[in-house]
């Protein structure tokens, strides 16, 4: 197998991506990781990992120059090693790189679509790269050999062009399968929420300030931690204090798992206000933390919420995402309700599920 993905990891050899790819790595005997990030060589037994820095917007192209390069060697060695080689690409730069590589070497590769680029409201990336974003997603999924899906909705929709598909939920870690940390928030500040991801338009996150500022209006004494960095920071802060909320919000940057698992055990709601989603991990990590969520309908967050008793999905709005949280407050969860929607997640994305739903959808192919 090689994998390639132009998605950005943070720095370090700790990533989820690690992770998740020695286990796969194991599981369908090597492994050859082409990435996006800081620098990094890693060679184990049946697993090596070339990671190279990639710039934004068209200076992207020298890292696809550099990644077709590098695949294309690891295919030829893997072929050495009396391996049958498949190609797998995520991200829009990694489907390019790998589907040159699979027309150059007359390989077969799989594509890993995580979002629901398909119908991506213009509120969230723009008119323009809507639009650019839905042509790419179906010309990439015409040459894959399969496409592979976290959602119900983006494997209908393109099941429905004829395409062939595999839903395949994206998994726990290991880390939130550990033992649920002790719960220590206290209302005496007010009620906090929380909410982890990148700080982009596609998140929402000005809906999110939106309906803690009518909270507020309303007397009810909320505040919100925002876990994450990015784009929109400058411009989401000049909105918290523009609608008087900057006191009751604080922007916390980017924390490592073990900090996210700890401010989760410190919180009584976590939020999702995303405009579009695939199937977002953090709500998979809240409820495996037994904390109750409020998330948008978007991507596959209802379908999965209906197994899950401690989500309320409301409305991609600022008003509705402020009734979903007042609800949770006057109806908080019992702990057998938190405990069982924990449980359901485990069962379902748990780490070692997830792992073997992906090499049996590889070896399949091989």
């Amino acid at each position: 197998m090689v994998a390639v993905s132009g998605h950005r990891q943070p720095d370090g050899a700790s990533s989820k991506d690690f992770d998740s790819w020695r286990a796969l790595a194991s599981a369908l005997g090597s492994a050859v990781c082409v990435w996006a990030g800081p620098a990094i060589d890693i060679h184990e037994t049946g697993f090596r990992v070339l990671r190279r820095p990639r710039q934004t917007g068209w200076r992207s192209a020298s890292w696809a120059f550099w990644a077709i390069r590098s695949s294309m060697q690891a295919v030829q060695h893997e072929v050495r090693q009396g391996r049958l080689v498949l190609l797998n690409g995520g991200e829009q730069w990694g489907w390019l790189v790998a589907a040159t590589v699979a027309r150059l070497t007359g390989r077969q590769w799989v594509m890993d679509i995580h979002g629901s680029y398909l119908d991506l409201p213009a509120s969230s990336v723009g008119a323009l790269k809507s639009a650019a974003l839905r042509q790419a997603t179906l010309i990439f999924a015409r040459s894959a050999v399969l496409c592979r899906v976290v959602n119900e909705p983006m494997r209908d929709s393109l099941r429905s062009r004829g395409l062939n598909v595999e839903l395949v939920p994206p998994r726990l870690q290991r880390s939130w399968e550990e033992p649920v940390l002790d719960h220590r928030y206290s209302s005496h500040d007010g009620h906090t929420i929380l909410t982890v991801g990148r700080l982009t338009a596609s998140k929402g996150y000005d809906l999110l300030l939106q309906a803690v500022a009518e909270l507020r209006d309303r007397g009810v004494s909320v505040r919100l931690g925002i876990i994450g960095d990015g784009p929109e920071r400058e411009s989401l802060e000049l909105l918290a204090r523009s609608l008087g909320v900057s006191d009751f919000v604080s922007f916390q940057g980017s924390k490592n798992t073990e900090s996210v698992r700890k401010a989760l055990s410190q919180c009584e709601i976590f939020a999702i206000s995303s405009r579009d989603e695939g199937l977002p991990r953090t709500l998979l990590e809240a409820v495996a933390s037994e904390v109750p969520v409020v998330a948008t309908a978007v991507g596959g967050i209802p379908a999965a919420a209906a197994g899950m008793p401690s989500v309320v999905v409301v409305e991609v709005d600022a008003h509705a995402i402020a009734e979903g949280i007042q609800t949770l407050l006057k109806n908080y969860p019992s702990m057998q309700t938190l405990q069982e929607a924990r449980q359901s997640v485990l069962t379902t994305y748990g780490f070692r599920n997830g792992i073997d739903a992906l090499a049996r959808m590889y070896q399949q192919l091989r």
